[in-house]
């Protein structure tokens, strides 16, 4: 592979031009130090804001590192490769100048007064008391053509970083010029470099490269006006992470003051030894948002990543392509061998969208010549491509699990049924493999699924939505029997029928049908999990079976399940009607057992808005149960009902109903509407629910219990929730939510639990958020949220409630901290309040008075209290949980240094001390 290097002579010459602008440096230690090393504090923040960490010139190279907020902090560098002689090292720290006198050398008292007068003056840190720079300069051997120096930092307590930082720079054969190599050689790293690639490349910035070629992209945000900036690099569906991501900030005495502009780089490497980085159009983009989160500019840029694999130099390129050109087909459309794999797993073999066919084969044996497709029907060919999988073998030859994905794309042009044909040939010519795929155009050019693909799940997602859909037979897991409900474009009705397989487990399941006593033709659809990885996974096997119904009849339809090979384990048998139309003579297919429900129950997403108004998340009547909630589903994240009934299910009950109904899909691709679900109960007793966060992370799925809902049926089948005696004093609505939150904000113990509340910010992104600690232990066991607005499936405005109950595990003391903040920084809020409570054996609760930095007991803070923490800070003494509570000044669940400094400056600074910083 061929070195990573980059030419400098421009930085090189900027470098000299900027020497003149420094100050003058005195000599240095050793005589073959160039004079503009620096060799004191204000000369390293010049440095560094010329330059970054490091620069090359006169045949030296010299790396200055800035320690802050690390006291008493190390730093060591070594050659990691390569030789070179170290002709300079020094650790630089501030010294005093123009009547400002250096902290680190005065009294405690001394030090605050002093930083008290730095704040007035604006100066957000007396940022010098804790920074040095450590400056070293390197010389190569003159038979040396590349060095490497890793530096890494040893704290304190003698902990060391567990990753070096790596420098690395080229010689040349006689060791007289010296240039920086690595990512330091081009990415920018301070504002000097900042400016000048934006100056020269703009945002966004891509070589060709060979072996490596690298993206940059860098971008300004002003946080102090609420704007915010992201960057993305994608390729296909897949996100890339950067190698390096700098703030390209001005060095000086103080940390910039919150708010102020941040110059921002991130730094791509496209290797052509990552396979993690395929062959397809990369976009790479970055974003600006106003402090209403409204896009206000975006840059955007395609590129075509290829890899030359004919080259002996392992050649990678990225080569720009117009916008117009790469933005000719949608997202959704395959660009890559990965995206095929994902297109499959989200669609099948076809997807319709933008009134554009897009049909993804995919082909895994060398033995059979895939065809080109055949179609009848005026259209246009927008895309034929055949994307070969990173595991197929150069000579055209694969292993089973791995082969080629063809992609087409076509545009209808005129009102007409497309019919595309499908098929290979083998080696002697003969037809081993068909297939066709029907499409209806309307006279608008609207496109449509219009054979069995539009309604039969065929592959693993459209089989989690056809359930989630359509519901499931009790007993039998996630599958079930049913009938079509529509009639697409004249093709006909269909008996559908879907299973799971769990081969790891042993389970298989089989389908049969018969209509009128005679044995239907059943084709099998795989809707099994495509992975395009080195190792096969234990996703479990999907399948549905379809039959086209032509005329009335009865139907018999059942599935047998065999464990371990043992037969009808378990079979499940239903009947069905096919009937014919008077009116348009169509076939229609209904299940005999599905029940009439009552017209209260949701049937679409605005039914299903009106029940949430006037019921919330449920409504019961005699023997049945209706559950109303609303759900956001993304690419990764959604919401479903787990298991009905799964918990406390003492009553005899099924579920005769399971849909979802999509109210909207937002402008990233999420979407949002209510899940109902309709459970019949036929015995007294308790039926339990556990409404459940699933989010998608590659392969595997995580869980998070949300909300668990319980309810009663007496003798008579009347049934009411457990949660309305258990939790009688929730708010009902908005307005209840606010009259609680004005009498008992923000924490308040009500019929033996504790409850949390607080007014939320969805917009900003502040949240309630409540946290625990001490030996009780607690745990959430409710949460609700009340919005003014009145669909809840909308994104909130700034006027949200949300509860949350609180129950202790043990006896014990309980630490309860509620904070507004934001999720993803939890410290960038503040403490609404902090309550301790004794939890008794009966888990009673009685609240327990601790002041901040008492810890005799006198309600005080003195000298006694500052003795008893220093001890236990440096391991001579112990505390008692209430104790450790209250020497917790910083309210971080933690006492150290910085408690015993926080306490040390209330007794310099004031008798009577506040209470707990955030």
């Amino acid at each position: 592979m061929m070195k990573h290097y980059r030419k400098v002579s421009a930085i090189s010459t900027a470098a000299m031009m900027l020497c003149a602008a420094l100050p003058a440096f005195p000599a240095a230690a050793a005589s073959d130090v160039p004079s503009w090393v620096p060799t004191d504090f204000e000369q390293a923040v010049a440095f560094q804001n010329s330059y970054g960490d490091s620069h090359a010139e006169d045949g030296v190279y010299c790396i200055v590192a800035r320690i802050g907020n690390m006291q008493g902090a190390i730093c060591t560098e070594t050659l990691a490769g390569g030789d070179a002689e170290c002709l300079f090292r020094s650790d630089i720290t501030y010294e005093a100048k123009d009547g400002m006198p250096d902290l680190s050398k005065m009294s405690a008292k001394e030090r605050a007064e002093w930083e008290a007068k730095l704040a007035e003056q604006g100066m957000i840190e007396a940022y010098n008391k804790d920074v040095h720079y450590f400056v070293s300069v390197w010389k190569p051997t003159a038979d040396i053509s590349s060095v490497k120096v890793n530096r890494q930092y040893s704290a304190a307590d003698g902990s060391t970083e567990s990753d070096p930082v790596t420098y690395s720079f080229f010689a040349s054969s006689n060791g007289t010029e010296v240039e920086e190599t690595g990512w330091r050689a081009i990415v920018p790293d301070c504002e000097t470099e900042y400016d000048r690639f934006l100056q020269e490349h703009g945002n966004i910035y891509a070589t060709k490269g060979s072996g490596v070629a690298d993206l940059i992209l860098a971008g300004t945000v002003n946080y102090s006006t609420g704007a915010d900036m992201s960057m993305g690099v994608s390729i296909g569906n897949r996100a890339l992470v950067p190698t390096v991501t700098l703030n390209c900030r001005a060095q000086g005495m103080t940390e910039p003051a919150p708010g102020t502009a941040e110059k921002i780089v991130q730094y791509y490497p496209i290797d052509y030894d990552d396979s993690f980085i395929p062959e397809g159009r990369l976009k790479a983009q970055i974003e600006w948002t106003n402090a209403m989160h409204e896009v206000t500019n975006t840059q955007t840029a395609y590129y075509d990543v290829r890899r030359d694999h004919s080259s002996t130099d392992d050649w990678i390129s990225l080569e720009p392509v117009e916008k117009e050109d790469a933005e000719k087909l949608p997202d959704w459309v395959p660009q890559t061998a990965s995206d095929a794999c994902e297109f499959r797993n989200a669609y099948g073999s076809t997807h319709v969208e933008d009134d554009l066919i897009c049909i993804v084969t995919r082909h895994d044996s060398s033995d059979f010549k895939r065809l080109p497709l055949l179609g009848c029907g005026d259209y246009d060919t927008l895309l034929d491509e055949w994307y070969r999988d990173a595991e197929a073998k150069d000579d055209g030859t694969w292993r089973s699990m791995y082969g080629h994905y063809h992609v087409t794309v076509y545009k209808p042009k005129e009102a007409k049924t497309v019919v595309f044909y499908d098929y290979e040939n083998d080696q002697q010519g003969e037809v081993k493999d068909e297939d066709q795929y029907i499409f209806a155009v309307n006279e608008d050019l609207h496109v449509t699924e219009a054979d069995w693909r539009g309604f039969v799940p065929d592959c693993s997602d459209e089989y989690d939505a056809f359930i989630r859909r359509e519901g499931s037979d009790a007993g039998l897991g996630e599958s079930g029997v049913y009938g079509s409900i529509c009639n697409i474009d004249g093709v006909g009705s269909y008996l559908v029928m879907t299973a799971r397989n769990d081969g790891f487990a042993g389970i298989y399941m089989d389908g049969q049908a018969t209509m009128d006593g005679k044995k239907l033709k059943l084709t099998n659809v795989e809707c099994s999990y495509e992975y395009d990885g080195p190792e096969p996974t234990d996703q479990p096997s999907y399948f549905a079976l379809y039959s086209k119904i032509t005329k009335p009849g009865k139907i018999t339809a059942s599935f047998s399940q065999t464990y371990h090979g043992e037969k009808d384990h378990f079979t499940v048998e239903k009947t069905l009607t096919a009937a014919k139309s008077a009116e348009t003579g169509a076939i229609t297919v209904t299940r005999d057992d599905k029940e009439a429900l009552p017209d209260w129950i949701p049937n679409d997403a605005a039914s299903g808005k009106a029940f949430y108004q006037k019921y919330g998340a449920y409504h019961t009547e005699k023997g049945i149960i209706c559950l109303c909630l609303p759900y956001e589903k993304s690419d990764s994240v959604y919401y479903v009902l787990d298991s009905p009934g799964s918990l406390g299910d003492f009553a005899a009950h099924k579920v005769v109903s399971s849909h979802d109904y999509a109210a909207s899909v937002d402008g990233n691709n999420v979407e949002k509407g209510y899940h109902v679900v309709v459970i019949k109960v036929s015995e007294p007793g308790n039926v339990g629910m556990k409404w459940v966060k699933v989010t998608q992370k590659g392969d595997t799925r995580e869980l998070e219990c949300k909300n668990v809902l319980f309810f009663t049926a007496d003798k008579d089948l009347n049934i009411k929730s457990g949660d309305d005696d258990a939790f009688a004093f929730l708010p009902k609505n908005y307005d209840e939510a606010k009259a609680f939150d004005g009498e008992n904000w923000p924490i308040s113990v009500q019929d033996g639990v504790i409850v949390c509340c607080g007014e939320t910010n969805v917009t900003t992104g502040y949240e309630i958020i409540p946290e625990f600690a001490g030996s009780a232990g607690a745990d959430i066991v409710r949460t609700e949220s009340y919005s003014y607005t009145p669909d809840p499936t909308m994104d909130g405005g700034n006027s949200t409630y949300r509860f949350f109950v609180v129950k202790p595990e043990q006896k014990g003391l309980l630490k309860v901290t509620l904070r507004h903040a934001r999720e993803w920084d939890r410290f960038d809020g503040r403490v609404l309040m902090t309550k301790y409570y004794a939890v008794g054996d009966d888990l009673s609760l009685t609240e327990v008075e601790i002041t901040a930095g008492d810890i005799d007991g006198d309600r005080k803070t003195t000298t006694s209290d500052l003795v008893a923490v220093t001890k236990y800070v440096t391991g001579q003494g112990a505390l008692s949980e209430k104790q450790f509570f209250a020497a917790d000044l910083r309210n971080d669940n933690a006492v150290n240094a910085a408690d015993l400094s926080v306490m040390k400056r209330w007794l310099m600074e004031i008798k009577n001390p506040p209470p707990p910083a955030n």
